[in-house]
C-alpha cells in the first residue's frame, strides 16, 4: 500500500495594525447621605441627572453599589458610575465634578481611561488574522511555483509578540492567538480632535504541507 511522504515548509509571517481610539471611559466615584425611604430606582434616576449635568447625553452604568447605616441616623451610599464617550469630553473633570456635586450626594473622585474598548481590539485582531491567511495563501502559491510542486497549508499559529498581558490559553484551541497591544503616543487631526494611538502586532506561523505517494 502506497505510504505518504510528508514534506513541510516553515516560515514566520507578521502585521501590524494601528487602532485609534478617540472616545474615552469616564469613571467616577460617588458618595453621599440618603434616607433609608429613599428606593434604589429613585436614588440612581436622581444620580444620573446629576452625572448628566457633568456629562450631557451620556448613557451611565452602575456598579460596587453599597448602602450602610451613618451615625446621623440616615443611610450613607457609594458606588461607581461609568460611561464611555467622545474624547472631547475628557478635559477639567474634576472641576466639572465640583460644580455638579449637591449637598447629600457627591462625586468625590473621577478618572478617564483612554484605552480602547476590548471589541474595537477584537475586531481589529481579527482583521490581522484574515490579514495574515491572505499572506499565507500568496506565499505558499509562490513557494509551490518555486519548488515546481502543490502545497497546502498544513498548520497556522497565531500569537502574540512581546506583551504577555493579552496572551490566550494556548491549551484550549491549539494556538495563541492574540496581538501584542502597544501604546505608543497620540494622533491629531484639526477636525476629528485627538485620538489615542494602539498599535497591535500579530505574528503566524506556517507550516505548508506536501503529500507524495510511493509505490
Amino acid at each position: 500500500m502506497a505510504e505518504p511522504i510528508q514534506d513541510e515548509i516553515s516560515f514566520t509571517l507578521m502585521a501590524e495594525h494601528t487602532v485609534v481610539n478617540d472616545t474615552v471611559k469616564i469613571v467616577a466615584g460617588i458618595s453621599g447621605i440618603i434616607t433609608s425611604e429613599m428606593t434604589e430606582d429613585k436614588l440612581k434616576d436622581s444620580i444620573r441627572k446629576m452625572m448628566r449635568r457633568l456629562i450631557k447625553d451620556a448613557q451611565w452604568n452602575f456598579a460596587n453599589v453599597t448602602r450602610r447605616n451613618h451615625a446621623s441616623g440616615m443611610e450613607q451610599i457609594d458606588l461607581e458610575a461609568s460611561a464611555r464617550v467622545s474624547e472631547k469630553e475628557n478635559y477639567g473633570l474634576e472641576k466639572r465634578a465640583r460644580e455638579v456635586s449637591q449637598e447629600g450626594m457627591s462625586v468625590t473622585e473621577i478618572r478617564a481611561d483612554s484605552d480602547p474598548p476590548r471589541n474595537m481590539l477584537d475586531g481589529c485582531e481579527s482583521e490581522l488574522r484574515i490579514r495574515l491567511l491572505g499572506m499565507a495563501v500568496k506565499e505558499r502559491d509562490a513557494i509551490s511555483k518555486a519548488m515546481g510542486a502543490s502545497y497546502r497549508i498544513g498548520a497556522v499559529s497565531f500569537r502574540k509578540i512581546a506583551s504577555a498581558s493579552l496572551s490566550n490559553n494556548a491549551s484550549r484551541g491549539g494556538s495563541t492567538r492574540i496581538a501584542s497591544a502597544s501604546s505608543y503616543g497620540t494622533s491629531y487631526d484639526d477636525e476629528d480632535g485627538l485620538g489615542n494611538a494602539v498599535k497591535l502586532t500579530m505574528e503566524a506561523a506556517v507550516t505548508l504541507s506536501k503529500s507524495v505517494e510511493t509505490v
